[in-house]
């Protein structure tokens, strides 16, 4: 799960038009880094400011990997704000709703540590 920090702020300071430009900036970051790095990946936008990726065989050493680029990503930004994300993430066999439920919540929760 990715979320992008301040997005309240970002809208309130420069209006929602420059919030949407935000949202469509994370989106291109993320489409590229995955399709030039994990192609099998799928990338949805969840809810406001969060995105989820959902990637059927990386292991918990590959996400801290992905973390740390997509973070230095981010960093390479040119904006007239400061853009940045926190990413949680989680790994498990996805076969039932209950497992599904438990990756979901485990990454949403790792995701909310990094933004405190």
């Amino acid at each position: 799960m990715i979320d992008v920090n301040k997005f309240k702020r970002i809208n309130d300071e420069y209006g929602h038009l420059v919030g949407d430009q935000a949202l469509q900036t994370t989106a291109t970051v993320l489409k590229n880094y995955f399709i030039q790095n994990h192609p099998f990946s799928d990338l949805y936008r969840y809810g406001g400011d969060e995105f989820l990726i959902i990637h059927h065989s990386l292991d918990e050493q590959e996400l801290k990997k992905i973390k740390q680029e997509l973070t230095q990503e981010f960093q390479k930004l040119d904006m007239p704000y400061s853009l940045t994300v926190s990413i949680g993430y989680s790994c498990g066999n996805v076969y039932s709703e209950e497992t599904i439920k438990k990756v979901y919540q485990e990454a949403d929760k790792n995701m909310y540590k990094q933004k405190n």
